[in-house]
């Protein structure tokens, strides 16, 4: 059952194929809140479909016919105020020109309120995008966000605020890039507008200083706080709880309501991932970034900080690769033919990226050097420097089974599995049709607990299980950029009848 509020909305809606300003014909409602109405409307001038945010106050103002009426002579003061600054600020939107931002076409007046004239976007909101696909990764996530968080810094700069943001005013476009919809509750910051606002918030996605009605405490630091909770939902699935419920528990000596972010699937996303989104949702505003350029910098500082520790090391990696090179302690193969003659870095890269393979090295000084240097830090450096080894292109024809080759991205070790056609164990049946595989490659070792505390920065406190087991091999193709899995549970089978693996119920990689 609709509540009083969402009767009104809807019964204040301007009625379908109405004409504003002898431009936009008013086709269909994209979306009701508080503070207007948005609808979808064909521009008849250019041919082309438009997005019109009405302003209409749900507490200020009723539609009366086809006019915006206040409701009082009391709230006329403040409406008409309100509607000239949702002219001005329609005025400052239009100048943005950024990717992440709706682009503002038009304003005009008509029917005694306001109407900002948007693109309309093709695609889909963030909001039925989750529904679809659930939780996010860290990569993922990422990639929506930091764009999103590029525009928002661009109106931080120009002293505006969303002050809506939230996963229904996130669309992302046809081509997958994300655009923030819906300025109409945008406000300016500025000390001066310190006057009495309608509280406008949505629950979950607003901070505590937006429950006020008083818009004195209110800056970047709550738009910051609306981009945490939507993170926050993108990665765990639920939306945020209220910031004034959070802050009266809180207040009342208990502790927080809401589990932190570091609480959640730590083992799929990293910690500085997941300390960013925590910090963003603080509940006192004063805690919380209060610019969104520091905040998206330590959504990413590992992998800066990975960058840095690698500088300091490759020096050292060189000096003991030539060490190891006088020694002649190590050799590195691919396939059935040599490598080409590496340089001294090329061939430093490779004895730092063994660190997860099983070590060869009689020169326990070098590999204690090399063991230190981690996948990950590896991963960054090579592809910050746009370093890309050689491609290997394998003929299943010419392989022979059991071959052995040494992946140069990641160090591991591969075993060619041939394929072939068996009867499976769960169907000892000999009429049933034999279950027959194609040739893979597949690790010579499963992941172990050690390779997997070294690549994911975290530690380990029980068995490895197939959760922890996908988000290393997430992580690891996101830095090699390769598209390693997990075997199926016939590759498993196939595998062990070849004699490759000893038991099925390892973590082994297929390539």
């Amino acid at each position: 059952m609709n509540s009083p509020a969402e009767h009104r909305l809807r019964s204040n809606a301007l009625i379908m194929h109405s004409v504003l300003a002898e431009q936009y014909e008013v086709i269909d409602v994209l979306g009701e809140g508080s503070f207007g109405i948005t609808y979808l409307a064909y521009d008849v001038r250019i041919e082309n479909l438009v997005a019109i945010k009405e302003y209409l106050p749900l507490e200020l103002a009723t539609r009366h016919q086809d006019r915006i009426q206040p409701l009082s002579q009391e709230h006329s003061e403040l409406f008409h105020k309100f509607k000239s600054r949702f002219c001005d600020e329609a005025k400052a939107l239009a100048k943005f020109k950024h990717h992440a931002l709706v682009r503002v076409l038009n304003y005009f007046e008509a029917n005694d309120t306001g109407y900002l004239v948007m693109e309309y976007e093709q695609g889909q909101s963030l909001k039925q995008y989750l529904q679809q696909h659930g939780k996010l990764g860290e990569a993922k996530t990422c990639q929506l966000i930091l764009p999103l968080l590029d525009g928002l810094e661009t109106m931080h700069q120009a002293e505006l605020i969303h002050r809506d943001i939230k996963p229904s005013n996130i669309y992302i476009r046809d081509n997958g890039n994300p655009v923030l919809l819906d300025f109409g509750s945008a406000r300016p910051f500025l000390k001066e507008h310190s006057g009495s606002l309608t509280a406008l918030y949505t629950p979950g996605y607003a901070p505590l200083e937006q429950y006020n009605t008083d818009s004195t405490g209110q800056g970047p630091w709550s738009d910051i706080y609306a981009m945490a909770a939507v993170m926050y939902k993108m990665i765990t699935g639920d939306r945020p709880a209220e910031a004034h419920q959070r802050a009266q528990a809180i207040l009342s000596g208990k502790n927080d309501i809401m589990p932190s972010a570091q609480s959640f699937s730590c083992d799929k996303y990293s910690r500085h991932f997941l300390q960013a989104i925590d910090h963003g949702l603080g509940v006192v505003p004063a805690l919380r970034p209060q610019l969104v350029q520091p905040w998206k910098q330590a959504i990413i500082q590992s992998e800066l900080a990975e960058v840095t520790n690698l500088r300091k090391n490759i020096a050292l990696l060189q000096q003991e690769n030539k060490q190891l090179q006088r020694e002649n302690t190590t050799t590195f193969t691919q396939a059935t033919k040599p490598r080409p003659i590496a340089s001294d870095y090329d061939l430093a890269v490779s004895h730092a990226l063994t660190a997860i393979a099983p070590p060869t090295y009689s020169n326990k000084k070098a590999y204690s050097a090399i063991i230190g240097i981690t996948l990950t830090a590896i991963g960054i450096w090579a592809a910050a420097l746009e370093y890309h080894h050689q491609t290997i292109v394998f003929k299943p024809s010419l392989i022979e089974a059991k071959q052995q080759w040494q992946d140069p991205s990641t160090g591991m070790t591969f075993m060619w599995v041939q394929k072939g056609c068996y009867q499976s164990t769960h169907n000892p049946d000999k009429s049933t049709a034999p279950t027959c595989i194609d040739g893979y490659w597949i690790s010579k070792q499963p992941i172990n607990k050690s390779q997997w505390q070294r690549l994911m920065d975290k530690t380990l406190v029980s068995e490895l299980n197939i959760s922890q087991a996908e988000a290393f091999i997430e992580k690891l193709n996101r830095l090699s950029g390769k598209r390693f899995r997990l075997p199926s549970k016939q590759e498993q089978e196939w595998a062990v009848t070849q004699q490759l693996l000893t038991t099925p119920n390892q973590f082994n990689i297929v390539l």
